[in-house]
């Protein structure tokens, strides 16, 4: 009897001390596990928005040109209403998606750091706030020196006057971003509206992850939901590009209060 007490307080002290430090390695290793999912999602979800926002960009880009045709032309006599012309758009479409894909990325990685930062509605209403006046005012940064590249060398600009015309528009570049933005705003509102939608589900595909595992052998999951993003955050620039003129010409009318 003596000696199995004797036992059971040797035994004891060592063997408490173990089990709370098991149960602190375990929670550590969850606390890990948890931080290394959150740090996937939020690079994930950054680049999924880089992506909707290069899109997003390129539809506020073309929404801003048919705003400048209604701007040059509205006080016209006999002015009509025209498509956008779509080889110049896609010559400067440059300054159109890299804005869009940078402060739809970098917003994105500083605002949703984690799961529980994705369920905050106060974050998505900044994001809202970042992207509407954000991106047009990017774009408005980048357009003039764009414009000189692929349009003005594209055009014959004599190489000796390509240093001086880049400086020249880089320059100018500070005050345009402003002008543009504030020409486009109503664009850039309602373009931020499809970006928070279309990021929205996104990250709802991303947390549920649907994915079969047969479909991820030999294409990783990612793949398919960067390609979702691409064809979702495309889908609304695609019908101002090729569905009804009529569309466009409400959309622009809508935005530029004019009636086009």
């Amino acid at each position: 009897m003596h000696n199995g007490i004797m036992t059971l307080q040797e035994n004891s002290p060592t063997t408490q001390p173990n089990t709370r430090r098991d149960a602190l390695r375990g929670l550590r290793q969850r606390e890990n596990e948890l931080l290394d999912a959150d740090r996937r999602l939020r690079l994930r979800l950054a680049i999924t928005n880089a992506i909707i926002g290069a899109m997003i960009g390129m539809l506020i880009g073309y929404l801003g040109t048919a705003i400048a045709i209604v701007d040059d032309g509205i006080g016209d006599f006999g002015f009509r209403f025209f498509r956008p012309s779509l080889d110049l758009y896609l010559r400067v479409s440059t300054a159109y998606f890299i804005p869009g894909a940078l402060i739809g990325g970098i917003s994105s990685y500083l605002l949703f750091t984690g799961s529980t930062e994705i369920k905050s509605p106060i974050r998505w209403v900044f994001t809202w706030l970042i992207l509407a006046p954000g991106i047009p005012l990017l774009i408005g940064f980048f357009l003039p020196v764009t414009l000189v590249v692929f349009v003005d060398f594209w055009e014959g600009l004599r190489p000796g006057l390509w240093v001086s015309a880049i400086v020249e528009n880089f320059l100018r570049s500070f005050v345009d971003g402003f002008i543009y933005m504030v020409s486009v705003l109503y664009a850039g509102l309602a373009s931020a509206v499809a970006y928070i939608v279309i990021s929205i589900v996104c990250v709802i595909l991303w947390i549920k992850d649907p994915i079969p595992s047969e479909w991820t052998r030999s294409i990783p999951a990612p793949a398919y939901y960067y390609a979702f993003a691409f064809c979702l955050g495309a889908l609304p620039l695609v019908i101002m590009l090729f569905g009804p003129f009529n569309l466009l010409r409400a959309v622009t009318a809508f935005l530029t209060g004019e009636n086009v």
